[in-house]
């Protein structure tokens, strides 16, 4: 039996056991998840073109994106409340015949040296076990919060989305960025658009998903006022 997300999204014992299970019997969901963060290689060329030096990944969970922008010359952090996922994040190694096969690409050659320089350079990520409404968490300024269906968790209650935006905006250079993605959620993507919007934020810009679907996923770059 699949494992479920806690109706409480703040329940930090849910997300432990939630990882458990997840880590012990579903090698499907590990693959897809490790899969889905090899596609964030091919944007950081562009967030390096607009000035993103430091990214936060929030709800990062088992999440390898905070080494690959690392690899990619920035620097990275993820945070979540699950200290399971984020033991197996930092602990997790490519192989060399699955990072080939997952990253050789037009754009990408992999070969073993690259591989050596990845497995080495990506020990520089930084991983943090806490919440964003901690202050003693994710300390520093950040050019880029991602926070990917993280926040859609929230949204029942408008009260929370407002207390957890305004962390990540006090965690944001002047200039700072916000990718937001919600998948299945127009109701929580408006709630956050709306909240958003009344703390000032500006030039909001919906994206397509990976694959083009507006109405199904939505991917946001929302730029700090």
């Amino acid at each position: 039996m699949l494992s479920r997300s806690p109706e409480n999204w703040s329940d930090k014992e849910g997300w432990e056991d939630y990882w458990r299970k997840t880590l012990a019997d579903d090698e499907w969901l590990i693959k897809k998840r490790l899969l889905q963060d090899t596609e964030y290689f091919d944007s950081i060329d562009y967030f390096k073109s607009e000035g993103i030096r430091n990214v936060l990944f929030l709800g990062c969970g088992i999440s390898q994106a905070p080494k690959f922008f690392v690899f990619g010359g920035l620097q990275a952090t993820g945070l979540d409340v699950s200290e399971t996922a984020i033991n197996f994040a930092i602990n997790y190694a490519f192989e060399y015949e699955k990072f080939y096969r997952w990253f050789n690409s037009q754009k990408f050659k992999v070969n073993k040296q690259v591989w050596i320089e990845f497995c080495s350079v990506s020990r520089k990520a930084s991983y943090e076990c806490g919440s964003i409404l901690d202050p003693n968490v994710a300390q520093g300024a950040f050019d880029l919060v991602v926070a990917t269906k993280m926040l859609q968790g929230f949204c029942k209650d408008q009260f929370k989305i407002r207390e957890i935006l305004e962390c990540i905006d006090q965690r944001l250079t002047s200039n700072g960025k916000l990718l937001i993605f919600t998948i299945n959620a127009p109701s929580a993507r408006e709630m956050i658009d709306d909240q958003l919007t009344r703390m000032g934020y500006g030039n909001i810009k919906q994206l397509s998903d990976s694959n083009g679907k507006l109405g199904k996923s939505f991917l946001h770059l929302l730029a700090s006022a």
